[in-house]
């Protein structure tokens, strides 16, 4: 006698609407779930920026420690008349400076440069010798802040210059091809207010011009409101921590830029900043929209907020004012004027 024939059992099946409903349900639970990832992934960006500039301020503090000075904003550069001859310098900037600060000595080891500020040789540009290349085109993760996007500079921002043409001054910045394929910042030296010295006899609403000073200066200069030739080019004095009347916790050392904004003529330029040239920038024009803002400008993309690192190695969110100047956010890059900063006003 045969054994009964198991029984098939029949296997269901999600019918089409029932599908619809999962998908739909996966939908809305993904809608829920990627503004808070994205929110996650934005502070952590604003986290990791905040520490960068932590490190920068600690680093020239402890380049302070061991020089007795602060470096200089950037070893400028002069040329003359419309032919581009530059004169004296080096061209490399502050953040150049506190390399084996950083624990970058490998690369500063490798880059051939006179680092003398007040060197006056004609020809010493970093860029004139073929040795440097290589380490200016390394990427640096400190430099760099992670909100700041990966577009593909169209220029690169070089060394200030200081043009002498005839009996007048103006200002500028050497840009570099793309094609040199630099190693980028997002972080920039503050200049002060105006990002110029001067003597006494000069003044801004009666006062010296020389009270605006942030911690980084020009190594060299001609002094605001003297004669416009090569001949007045004088030493800039260094900054020192018993400089900083206003006090380290008062006083902005560091800020973001995430290099994007108006080039001459008014035309909107990707110019990034490399790091080896990294400078400084005056305060005087507040925090602008990107449509209003220089290349080079303080700015970032963490929404209206740009962070920056005071002396004393905190580091703090500054909001851009709705009406301007921002007053409290100028106050603050000044070394020496006396002011009392409301940390309210700077929002963040």
């Amino acid at each position: 006698m045969f054994p009964p024939r198991p029984q098939r059992t029949r296997r269901a099946a999600f019918t089409l609407i029932e599908l619809l409903v999962v998908i739909a349900i996966i939908a809305i639970l993904i809608g829920l779930l990627l503004p808070a990832v994205q929110k996650v992934r934005a502070a952590a960006a604003r986290m990791s920026c905040q520490n960068n500039l932590k490190q920068l301020a600690l680093a020239a503090q402890n380049y302070e420690g061991t020089n007795g000075q602060f470096p200089f904003g950037e070893v400028l550069i002069q040329h003359t008349g419309t032919t581009n001859v530059y004169s004296n310098n080096s061209g490399v900037g502050v953040l150049a400076y506190l390399l084996p600060y950083v624990e970058q000595n490998n690369v500063y080891n490798q880059l051939v440069v006179n680092w003398d500020p007040y060197n006056t040789a004609t020809g010493s540009n970093w860029w004139g010798n073929a040795a440097n290349t290589a380490p200016a085109r390394t990427r640096i993760k400190t430099f760099e802040c992670p909100a700041a996007g990966t577009f593909v500079p169209e220029k690169y921002v070089g060394p200030h210059i200081m043009i002498v043409s005839g009996g007048s001054i103006s200002w500028g910045a050497l840009l570099f091809d793309t094609t040199t394929n630099l190693g980028i910042t997002n972080y920039i030296g503050v200049g002060g207010r105006f990002s110029v010295t001067g003597p006494s006899s000069f003044t801004v609403g009666g006062e010296p011009i020389d009270n605006y000073r942030g911690i980084f200066v020009p190594s060299m200069t001609i002094p605001y409101g003297q004669p416009a030739n090569l001949s007045a080019i004088v030493r800039t004095t260094p900054v020192r921590n018993v400089t900083i009347s206003d006090g380290t916790s008062n006083t902005l050392m560091f800020g973001e830029t995430v290099g994007d904004g108006l080039a001459a003529g008014g035309v909107q330029t990707k110019a990034v900043w490399s790091w080896i040239c990294a400078g400084w920038r005056p305060t005087f024009d507040g925090l602008l929209a990107p449509a209003n803002r220089d290349f080079g400008s303080f700015s970032s993309n963490h929404g209206s907020v740009v962070n920056f690192a005071f002396c004393d190695g905190s580091v703090r969110g500054i909001r851009a004012p709705t009406t301007s100047p921002h007053t409290q956010y100028i106050n603050a890059s000044t070394i020496t004027r006396g002011e009392v900063i409301n940390y309210d006003d700077l929002g963040g």
